[in-house]
């Protein structure tokens, strides 16, 4: 990534940002975070001028905002391209430059609250893929133009997040993807399809943890979905005409 391009991205945003948002109102409560070691994380939400929010109808008929942005934080750099759609689903791009001078760990978690509530069994669908880049045109202590791993901690690069726990993950530990010099290389995509999922009653989120090398940058694209199964919503409506009852 070009940390220019980035910075004047940044600077027309904050121009149009308050005119583009103005009366559209995004879930309250969603935010993304872009974490960097132990650091405290940097909020989308608490720098609304580096981003800007467009509605759009789904296929399924429901409101979706796509929320687009640039910005410059404590030792990175990120421009960003989420789709929220709170029936839910999530899909969250990023480009990230590693700026602290030093191999780091970056965690971005992108969080939506969810209405109405999903009773289990649902179907849950997810993807992610990406890319490592040589940012800065030296070499990385890896020998290569700029590396890409899981953490030592063995967070995977991605995390499906119900109500705030990880449900399913994706390139579990340990992972190695490696650009050349001047290049870009890609992680090819994962993705889980249909399978069994849990309730759902506040929240569904996406979590993308990975190290990179000092000055150079990370993509990652992912998706989450889920939906309610014919028996979770037989659930759903007995229990809502036994709520019906109680009133009567």
């Amino acid at each position: 990534m070009n940390t220019f391009k980035v910075a004047v991205s940044t600077a027309v945003l904050a121009c149009v940002a308050g005119t583009v948002n103005a009366g559209i109102a995004l879930p309250q409560g969603w935010d993304m975070l872009v974490q960097v070691g132990n650091g405290a994380p940097w909020s989308a939400v608490a720098n609304p001028e580096t981003w800007v929010v467009t509605t759009s109808t789904g296929p399924d008929g429901h409101l979706r905002y796509r929320v687009q942005g640039a910005a410059i934080g404590d030792g990175f750099s990120v421009s960003f391209n989420t789709v929220l759609d709170p029936d839910p689903f999530i899909s969250s791009s990023f480009t990230i430059q590693n700026m602290t001078g030093m191999t780091q760990n970056f965690t971005v978690t992108t969080t939506l609250p969810t209405f109405p509530v999903l009773f289990a069994p649902t179907t849950m669908t997810g993807s992610v893929s990406g890319t490592v880049g040589d940012g800065d045109g030296a070499l990385a202590p890896t020998g290569f133009g700029g590396t890409v791993t899981t953490q030592a901690n063995g967070r995977p690069y991605y995390e499906a997040l119900v109500d705030g726990l990880d449900t399913r993950s994706l390139y579990t530990a340990p992972q190695v993807h490696n650009a050349p010099l001047g290049l870009t290389s890609t992680i090819p995509t994962q993705n889980f399809i249909n399978e069994v999922g849990p309730a759902v009653i506040s929240s569904i989120g996406i979590r993308n943890a990975f190290t990179l090398t000092s000055g150079d940058n990370a993509a990652f694209t992912s998706t989450f979905l889920i939906v309610p199964t014919p028996s979770g919503l037989a659930v759903a409506g007995l229990i809502g005409l036994a709520g019906l009852r109680r009133r009567r």
